[in-house]
């Protein structure tokens, strides 16, 4: 590394590769299913989620964008260092895997907190500047992670670390954290923020709490981003990937 130049790819390569770890550690393939960051995108812009499956990972090799997205990583490593710090019981990355149709779709909630008064997921934000108003693509994902944890509480479907075996959600918060849960979510208060950080505040907006009207949108989103109907027959190809 003799030049500034080989100190920079040097660094674009390293980052390159740890985020396509953490992505298979954390998400699996992302070819192969819709997330609900994808469906809330979808409900307005259905052919960038359909660009971005095809184009896979090369849209995010330049050295700005590779950073971008390694922020959002560190946020949350930190956010969960500071939580084990305290001694606070948490989940990161919880899943929720299921099946709408013949459409794969995957929910990950970023940080699920249990307490006496309920359940809290945040779902993480990294910015370079903190917006008075939340982005309406994240509300609709939060409203889409939380209605999914209400609606399939006792179905086998939240898995989360390195456990591909998959629970009902009181199961999996009794193995993970000795806490019991009710198997109806009925007497359950479920609420979320998006937590948006920035290098030097962070904001909590919400608390959201589940909305099968926008479940329903994210799921009409996820047959349409799957139809002839109305994806372009040159991006057709998404069907043969998921």
């Amino acid at each position: 590394m003799n030049t500034p130049k080989e100190i920079l790819s040097l660094l674009a390569s390293g980052l390159k590769a740890a985020a396509e770890q953490h992505t298979c550690h954390h998400l699996g393939d992302r070819s192969q299913y819709l997330g609900l960051s994808d469906l809330a995108l979808g409900l307005s812009c259905p052919r960038a989620v359909v660009i971005t499956k095809l184009a896979g990972s090369q849209a995010a090799d330049s050295l700005e964008n590779l950073l971008k997205l390694r922020r959002g990583h560190w946020l949350e490593h930190g956010l969960e260092e500071a939580l084990g710090a305290i001694k606070r019981k948490f989940i990161s990355q919880l899943r929720i895997s299921f099946s709408h149709g013949n459409v794969p779709v995957k929910g990950h909630l970023d940080l699920l907190l249990p307490d006496e008064d309920g359940l809290t997921v945040l779902e993480l934000k990294s910015t370079t500047r903190l917006r008075d108003q939340v982005y309406s693509s994240h509300e609709a994902q939060l409203y889409g992670q939380l209605t999914l944890l209400k609606e399939l509480w006792s179905q086998p479907v939240f898995s989360a670390g390195d456990h591909s075996e998959s629970y009902s959600f009181p199961e999996l918060i009794q193995r993970r954290l000795g806490i019991s849960l009710p198997d109806s979510a009925s007497s359950i208060s479920i609420r979320g923020f998006v937590l948006a950080v920035s290098p030097q505040a962070a904001k909590p907006f919400g608390p959201y709490e589940p909305n099968g009207a926008v479940l329903e949108a994210l799921l009409r989103t996820a047959t349409q981003l799957c139809s002839r109907s109305t994806v372009p027959r040159a991006l057709y190809k998404l069907n043969n990937i998921i």
